[in-house]
């Protein structure tokens, strides 16, 4: 459904509260996604909001509680739909990003933060060869209110979408470099191939690398993105990516790992494969994040779990890890309330190789 100017204001403004939070800083970078609509700030006294086209807004129960207009239809005073009494309500619609301390924290003095580039697999179990991840993207966002943009690929590309990678590709200028909303690190040339899928879970040869395991009894589908999303192009998006498709998304069995080779200053963030949140597009269920050889941080990497954009709260079987370091987790050193600053770990790694490993379930 495309909605005009007005109907894009008014999405933006319902959503100015729930993103007004103390934002989720990975490695002291804020991370918004209130640009993937509009800038904030937009002027928007000359908008009638009495004079919108409400008929059409709320076509199909779309300003219902869990509508893809219900925040539109809140932020102009306009009546959603009542909640039948068993309904549950959404209770989260804060973005995903948390607060990161500035000051790098130290490592751990019991050991080095990774076994540097001659790293290898971490996986004990099967591997599986990502194969699938050239030939079956994710679709989830492509009717999205918020996505009519006329973009070639609408609600955002995914690997799928583009030719399969052999190597890792070109690297892209950093760009907004001194903000900390803003700043747009390496996003690959072309975008998404800043992430090599690894076939055989080896990343012996790559300094920076994320493996990602299925503790689990049963399948899962893990959902990887960039943080700066495909539609960066874009004046007024910068970092979007949780708002689009996802870039990677594959099965992993019971058991199963999955490795990709990362390359220098790439900001990454991922989860499983759950549902979205109507409010702002997001995942809704607890993600994790990675930063590796940020250049606007002294090439230092950097790693958390956040709960913050599941609805649930801190619920979710995911934990982030390096070696050397302090693992983030459902129990410690994760982001479970918008008021932390940092994740209270040692989850920053100094300048040189980071290899990350994640396991989910």
């Amino acid at each position: 459904m495309h909605l005009s100017l007005q109907a894009l204001v008014l999405a933006t403004l319902s959503l100015e509260c729930a993103l007004a939070q103390p934002s989720h800083r990975h490695l002291h970078k804020h991370r918004r996604d209130l640009a993937d609509l509009l800038k904030r700030g937009t002027d928007v006294s000359g908008v009638d909001f009495g004079t919108l086209p409400w008929d059409a807004i709320c076509a199909n129960n779309g300003c219902a509680p869990g509508g893809a207009n219900n925040g539109v239809a809140k932020a102009a005073g306009h009546p959603a739909a009542a909640p039948a009494s068993s309904a549950a309500p959404i209770v989260n619609e804060k973005v995903a990003t948390s607060p990161k301390s500035t000051t790098p924290a130290s490592p751990a003095s019991s050991s080095s933060g990774s076994s540097g580039s001659s790293g290898s697999s971490s996986s004990t179990g099967s591997c599986s060869d990502l194969s699938s991840v050239w030939t079956t993207g994710d679709s989830s966002r492509d009717s999205a209110v918020y996505m009519g943009d006329g973009s070639a690929c609408p609600g955002g590309c995914s690997s799928a979408s583009s030719p399969k990678l052999t190597k890792l590709g070109g690297t892209t200028t950093p760009r907004n470099v001194g903000q900390t909303d803003g700043y747009m690190g390496n996003v690959g040339s072309p975008y998404g191939s800043n992430m090599l899928p690894l076939t055989d879970c080896d990343t012996s040869g790559n300094d920076y690398s994320i493996t990602f395991t299925n503790s689990d009894s049963s399948p899962i589908k893990v959902a990887l993105w960039n943080k700066v999303g495909d539609d960066n192009a874009t004046p007024g998006r910068v970092l979007t990516g949780a708002t689009r498709n996802a870039w990677y998304m594959f099965p992993l069995e019971a058991g199963q790992s999955a490795a990709f080779a990362i390359a220098p200053n790439s900001q990454i963030a991922f989860s499983q494969a759950c549902n979205r949140n109507p409010a702002n597009g997001q995942f809704d269920c607890t993600w994790g994040e990675a930063d590796f050889a940020d250049a606007q941080n002294s090439n230092w990497s950097g790693y958390d779990r956040s709960s913050l954009p599941n609805g649930a709260g801190n619920t979710g079987l995911l934990t982030v890890c390096a070696d050397g370091f302090d693992c983030s987790s459902q129990s410690e050193h994760s982001f479970t309330s918008f008021s932390q600053k940092n994740t209270g770990g040692k989850t920053n790694i100094p300048a040189g190789p980071a290899h990350i490993k994640v396991t989910m379930g």
